[in-house]
C-alpha cells in the first residue's frame, strides 16, 4: 500500500516536471522569436537611414503566429484575405514599398511638347506625380516621382477531396500592387532544400 502511493506519487511529480519543463521550452521559443524580431526591426531602422546612398536593401524576417498577425499587423490581415486566401495557409507575408524619382533636364528639340507653354505643367494622382517646367534657355526640367507598395504572400494549398483538405498540393505566391498605373511582369519564388 506504501509502495502504491509513493509510486503515484512519484509519477505525478514526474508528470508536473514534464509539463513544467514542456511549458519552459515553450516560453523560451516565444522568447527567442520576439528577441529576433526586436533585433529585426531595429536592423530595419538603422537601413531606413541609409536607403538613400544604396539601392540594396536586406531585412531579416519576422516571425509571427496568425493571431499575432490579426491583433498587430491587422490592415496586413485583411489584405491577405481580400486576396481570397485563407491565414491558416500563408506560410510568409512581404511587403515592399517602393519610390521612383527621375529629375531630368530635357533639352530643346523640334519635338518639343509645346512651344508654348511658358508656365508649369503639373500632373499628379495618389501614386505618380509629375511637373515639366520652363526653364530660359528654352529647355524643360522633368520631375517624375511614382509610389508603389508590393505585397507577397506565399500560400500552400492543400489537397482536397469533398470536404477534406489534407497536405500540401502546391506552394504559390501570390503578388499584389497597390499602384494601378504598375504593371507586374515577372517574378519568381525558388525554394532551396538542403
Amino acid at each position: 500500500m506504501k509502495k502504491s502511493r509513493f509510486l503515484i506519487a512519484i509519477c505525478v511529480l514526474v508528470v508536473l516536471l514534464a509539463g513544467s519543463l514542456l511549458l519552459l521550452l515553450r516560453e523560451r521559443a516565444t522568447s527567442r522569436r520576439l528577441t529576433e524580431n526586436n533585433r529585426t526591426l531595429t536592423s530595419q531602422l538603422s537601413h531606413s537611414n541609409h536607403l538613400v546612398a544604396s539601392q540594396r536593401l536586406s531585412i531579416g524576417r519576422l516571425r509571427m503566429t496568425i493571431g499575432e498577425l490579426e491583433e498587430l499587423r491587422r490592415a496586413d490581415a485583411e489584405r491577405v484575405r481580400s486576396l481570397g486566401l485563407s491565414l491558416r495557409n500563408v506560410q510568409a507575408l512581404s511587403l515592399t514599398a517602393t519610390s521612383t524619382l527621375l529629375d531630368t533636364l530635357l533639352t530643346p528639340s523640334p519635338a518639343r511638347l509645346s512651344d508654348s507653354i511658358h508656365s508649369p505643367l503639373r500632373w499628379s494622382d495618389h501614386w505618380i506625380s509629375l511637373t515639366l517646367t520652363p526653364q530660359a534657355d528654352g529647355s524643360q526640367r522633368l520631375h517624375l516621382q511614382s509610389c508603389d507598395t508590393l505585397t507577397q504572400v506565399v500560400h500552400r494549398i492543400p489537397h482536397r477531396w469533398w470536404i477534406f483538405r489534407w497536405g500540401t498540393k502546391a506552394i504559390r505566391q501570390e503578388i499584389y500592387s497597390s499602384n494601378p498605373h504598375t504593371k507586374l511582369v515577372f517574378s519568381e519564388y525558388i525554394e532551396i532544400e538542403n
